[in-house]
C-alpha cells in the first residue's frame, strides 16, 4: 500500500499561530510517502530513506518506546532537558504513532508490517516534513487495516506524535497535511478557503542552524506577552482579502511587511535579509515559510511573489527558484 501527504507553504502568520492567532496555509505540490507491506514475522520496522535510517520493533519495543518519549516530554516541559533530547532515533516516533494507532482502533497485530518513509519535501526547512511523513504513515495504517476511521482521530494522533520533534505543535503541519486545500488555521480549527493560482516560488536556503523547536522558545522568551502578535494577525487579514480578490500588489505589500515583523522577532538570519532586500527591489517581495532561524545563515524555505522570474537574484545567492502551486488534496492512498 502506498500513501502520499502533501508538504506546505505559510502565506501568512508563522509564528503568531503559535499565540493564538490565525495563519494562512497551503498545501502545495510536494509530498511525503510511505509504502507499508506485510511481513512474515511480528515485527515492525521503519525505514527511513532520507535519513539512511532502519529500525525495528517488537510490540514490547513499541510500548516502551511510547512510554519513554512521554516521560522525555515531561522532562522537556519542566526544562529539564532540551528539545534534541526528546527523540533518540528517527525510527522511535514513527514507533510511537503506531502503538497511539493500534491502542486507538483495538488492532490486534497478527503479523508485522514494514515501512518505507521518503519525502521530497526538503526536512528542516519549514514546509512541515515531519508532519507530512507523520500524516502519510497515519492515513496508510488506516487503510493498510481496513479501518474507516474519522480523520480527526488520525488528526490528533499526528498532533500529539508531531510534537516530539519540535517540542510545541500550533496543530497547523498535521492538519494541512491530512487535508490539503489553503486554510486559515486558528486554535487548531480550520476554515477552508478556495485554492487559487498565484506566482509563487519557493527557494531552499539550507536547513538552519537552529531546530524549529529552539527558535519558537526562543520567540516564547523574548514575545510572549508582547502586542507584536495583533500586528502579524493584521497582516494576515489583508493577505486573505488580497488572496481572495487576486490583487497581486496588494499580497506582494502583506508579505514584505510579515517580512518586516519576523525580522523584529529575531527569526531572519542577515545573509537572508539582505536576499529578501534584492527580492524587493525587482518589485516582488519574500519571507521565511516556517520558523526561520535565530542563529546561522540560513533559514529553510523562503516563500517568493512576484509577477518576474526571481531566478537572476537567487543566481547570485546559489539558490535555485522552484514554481509551486496549491494542492487541493491531503493524505491518501494512491
Amino acid at each position: 500500500m502506498k500513501v502520499i501527504a502533501p508538504g506546505k507553504i505559510i502565506l501568512s502568520g508563522e509564528h503568531a499561530v503559535v499565540y493564538g492567532n490565525s495563519a494562512l496555509v497551503m498545501a502545495v505540490n510536494r509530498y511525503s510517502e510511505t509504502i507499508i507491506k506485510q511481513r512474515d514475522d511480528k515485527r515492525l520496522s521503519f525505514n527511513l530513506i532520507d535519513f539512511n535510517n532502519y529500525d525495528s520493533y517488537s510490540i514490547d519495543d513499541l510500548r516502551n518506546k511510547s512510554q519513554q518519549l512521554d516521560l522525555n516530554y515531561d522532562l522537556f516541559l519542566n526544562k529539564k532537558i532540551n528539545v534534541k533530547q526528546i527523540v533518540n532515533s528517527p525510527g522511535d516516533i514513527f514507533a510511537y504513532l503506531c502503538i497511539k494507532f493500534f491502542a486507538t482502533f483495538a488492532v490486534k497485530v497478527k503479523s508485522g508490517i514494514e515501512c518505507t518513509i521518503k519525502s521530497e519535501i526538503p526536512t528542516g526547512c519549514g514546509m512541515g516534513s515531519s508532519a507530512s511523513t507523520i500524516m502519510s504513515l497515519a492515513r496508510g495504517l488506516a487503510g493498510f487495516f481496513s479501518i474507516d476511521v474519522d480523520p480527526e482521530q488520525l488528526y490528533f494522533m499526528g498532533l500529539e506524535t508531531e510534537k516530539f520533534i519540535h517540542g510545541y505543535s500550533s496543530g497547523l503541519d498535521p492538519y494541512v497535511s491530512l487535508y490539503g486545500g489553503l486554510n486559515k488555521f486558528q486554535q487548531k480549527k480550520a476554515k477552508r478557503l478556495k485554492t487559487q493560482d498565484i506566482p509563487m516560488y519557493i527557494v531552499n536556503t539550507g536547513p538552519p542552524a537552529a531546530s524549529t523547536g529552539e527558535s519558537v522558545e526562543y520567540v516564547a522568551r523574548n514575545f510572549d506577552k508582547s502586542k507584536i502578535w495583533d500586528e502579524f494577525q493584521t497582516v494576515t487579514n489583508e493577505f486573505e482579502k488580497a488572496y481572495l480578490a487576486q490583487k497581486l500588489d496588494s499580497m506582494i505589500n502583506c508579505v514584505r511587511e510579515n517580512n518586516k515583523l519576523l525580522s523584529h522577532i529575531g527569526v531572519v538570519p542577515p545573509a537572508i535579509m539582505d536576499f529578501i532586500t534584492k527580492i524587493e527591489r525587482m518589485g516582488g517581495a519574500a519571507k521565511i515559510s516556517g520558523a526561520g532561524s535565530v542563529r546561522g545563515q540560513r533559514a529553510g524555505m523562503l516563500m517568493i511573489i512576484s509577477a518576474e522570474n526571481p531566478k537572476k537574484v537567487c543566481d547570485e545567492y546559489g539558490y535555485e527558484p522552484v514554481s509551486v502551486k496549491g494542492e487541493p488534496q491531503g493524505a491518501r492512498v494512491v
